[in-house]
């Protein structure tokens, strides 16, 4: 119950943020002991889908949450979705949730980590791009190391652009 009421509090800021009078309805029933799942689901539903434009809502790391009961308001939320909202699910794993069904309807969009790294190529380019020429040697051993990912690659052009020497291995 209290992931449950501590996770609902955190969207209705989210939303509120941008939309104040958004959730008033649904507000109403968190306080003092919370309904059932279901009901809060068609609740935050109902008020979501009354917003008048379009707007995303990130929920960042979603593989800290274990909760069954936060699970099942998302699931919920995400086979009825309101015409507005735009749900960016970002973690380091799929979520126990029903996004199967969300693929086969054509209402997923996946970004995975390979969507996020560099290829051989691209990293090279980004290197000596910033670099200039670089030993392909180090370059390569730098891709391998990172595994491409772009957070690792600039932050070593911007040891080496500190004078600090960056080991092969």
């Amino acid at each position: 119950d209290s992931d449950l009421r501590q996770f609902l509090e955190h969207l209705c800021a989210a939303v509120e943020s941008l939309f104040p009078a958004a959730l008033t309805d649904f507000r109403d029933l968190l306080a003092p002991t919370l309904p059932s799942e279901s009901i809060l689901a068609r609740a935050l539903i109902n008020d979501l889908d009354a917003i008048d434009e379009p707007f995303a809502l990130v929920l960042d790391d979603l593989h800290r949450i274990h909760g069954r009961a936060v699970l099942d308001v998302l699931a919920e939320v995400m086979d009825h979705p309101p015409r507005p909202l735009h749900l960016i699910l970002v973690g380091r794993q799929d979520p126990f949730l029903p996004i199967a069904r969300l693929r086969a309807r054509g209402q997923l969009r996946e970004v995975r980590s390979a969507d996020l790294t560099f290829t051989r190529a691209e990293g090279r380019e980004f290197l000596e791009g910033r670099l200039g020429d670089v030993d392909s040697r180090w370059s390569e051993a730098w891709l391998d190391r990172n595994e491409g990912w772009a957070t690792g690659l600039r932050l070593a052009v911007l040891a080496l652009r500190a004078g600090v020497t960056i080991p092969e291995e």
